[in-house]
């Protein structure tokens, strides 16, 4: 159901595997048959079984041919979006008659879905750009979607799902909600020294070697990159979560219920909320959303007792407390109408119905990631990491067929996650094919993968901010500062 490439083999090779069938049911009745009959089967099988061998080589040199063209092209990061390597790229999907996705959405396509020109606007309209800050799996994505209505954001139960900035929106009456999904935010990384105890076999990733690697001055292969890469994306992604407070008119808290208000990093959390409220020049309504409660034994209970530690014990003075339940819809309904009240008088930059500001090809990447993660270990393990795959949609083309075939660079930073990755093509295909049908409102997807594994040392983290730099209006020196990120 699901192939690492779609070329001209795919015909001819599905052929030959019908006359292999063909051939084996003749098989099965050559007891009954006659010497004559049984002998013609068998010279039928044996040809048919030379076609299949020749068509499986002709795939294989193929499939060979593009990865290593595609490994080529981006031998750092396949989806690094540096202009060098995604023209490279697009050069090696033409050449295999593949649209890339650049050509079927250009900049003018772009820009009609990020700001649409033409917006009705109702009587007195208003906008609330409300950011969801939190720790990471404290269910910010999952509040994101079921606030919104619809699955703008992916969720699952691994570290590090959200890489960049996602926008979810939602209109009560006049007002038009903009929800921002922001990174994690992280505690400080201790610092590794080569005194310092060194970390768990595999690096704190569980992604280096084991024990007296070369090329390492603490003796462990993969430790000093590994920090290095962890130290890079935790502050990028702490930072940008941080960052979508400047410009926004409400901020919602997620706070995990399993670990209340006392917890050190929670407390730590509202340290730093509580710092950048004060240093902001406007003061912003601030909410905290309890979520995780249906895990606990009695919900209702820990929602009280995390109720009076906040507003006890925590810095920030909250203006109002949800706890929220998935099995309870008015919890996510009481706080968008909560947001709805904090929208301030402006124009709608989106039409009504308009869920996100994502183009196909980021929420069909988005969706590919999650259907993923949900396959790889919850612990990362040696050579195993969900943090170090990454999706990219690089092809959109209109088959013959009548299919959309959607084509997507994979990268792995191990064998092994390959392998993980391979393994559980056809299910996470499945799904896709369910959810993109859904979203672009398309009957028949044909999903392609081309897996590039890239090494640790040479791997480089997805830019948090995406293309918000400018439209989330930040400060000028903000901006600047900003620009002086290197796109990554």
């Amino acid at each position: 159901k699901a192939t690492v490439s779609v070329l001209n083999w795919a015909v001819p090779m599905r052929a030959a595997v019908r006359g292999c069938r063909r051939a084996v049911r003749a098989g099965w009745r050559g007891a009954s048959s006659t010497s004559s009959e049984a002998a013609g089967e068998a010279a039928l099988a044996s040809t048919i079984r030379q076609e299949l061998e020749s068509a499986m080589d002709k795939a294989a040199d193929q499939r060979a041919k593009m990865r290593d063209a595609l490994q080529a092209a981006a031998p750092s990061n396949a989806a690094s979006g540096s202009a060098a390597a995604m023209s490279k790229i697009e050069a090696t999907l033409l050449a295999n008659n593949i649209t890339p996705a650049s050509q079927a959405f250009p900049p003018e396509a772009i820009a009609a879905i990020r700001a649409p020109e033409a917006v009705t606007q109702p009587e007195r309209p208003r906008v609330c750009k409300a950011a969801v800050i939190g720790l990471e799996n404290s269910g910010k994505s999952s509040l994101v979607n079921n606030v919104v209505g619809d699955h703008v954001s992916a969720v699952s139960f691994k570290s590090y799902t959200t890489r960049r900035w996602t926008l979810g929106v939602t209109e009560v009456g006049s007002a038009q909600v903009h929800m921002l999904d922001t990174p994690q935010l992280h505690a400080p990384l201790p610092q590794l020294t080569k005194s310092a105890a060194p970390p768990p076999k595999g690096g704190e990733e569980g992604m280096g070697g084991g024990r007296g690697g070369r090329g390492s001055p603490t003796g462990y292969v993969g430790v000093d990159q590994v920090f290095l890469t962890e130290a890079t994306r935790r502050l990028m992604t702490t930072e940008a979560a941080w960052d979508s407070l400047y410009s926004a008119d409400a901020v919602v808290v997620c706070i995990d219920a399993k670990y209340g208000a006392l917890d050190g990093a929670v407390d730590a959390m509202l340290d730093g909320l509580s710092h950048r409220l004060n240093a902001i020049d406007h003061t912003p309504r601030v909410f905290a959303a309890l979520t995780r409660l249906d895990a606990q034994a009695d919900p209702l209970a820990a929602a009280d007792e995390l109720t009076n530690e906040l507003v006890h014990t925590s810095p920030v003075r909250f203006d109002k407390i949800f706890p929220i339940q998935r099995t309870d819809p008015r919890s996510y309904l009481k706080l968008r109408t909560a947001l709805a009240a904090a929208a301030v008088p402006a124009e709608w930059p989106y039409p009504q119905g308009t869920r996100t500001n994502q183009t196909p090809p980021e929420v069909l990447a988005s969706t590919i990631l999650e259907k993923a993660l949900k396959h790889f270990p919850a612990v990362p393990k040696e050579g195993l990491s969900s943090k170090f795959l990454n999706v990219e949609v690089v092809g959109w083309t209109d088959r013959s067929d009548g299919q959309l075939q959607i084509d997507a660079i994979v990268t792995v930073a191990s064998h092994k996650m390959r392998g993980i990755f391979l393994k559980n093509l056809s299910q996470i295909t499945t799904e896709c094919q369910k959810a993109g049908a859904r979203h672009l409102q398309r009957g028949k997807l044909y999903f392609c993968y081309h897996v590039v594994e890239v090494p640790l040392q040479s791997y480089a983290w997805a830019n948090p901010y995406g293309h918000y730099n400018a439209a989330w209006r930040l400060s000028d020196v903000d901006v600047r500062r900003l620009e002086a990120v290197p796109e990554v």
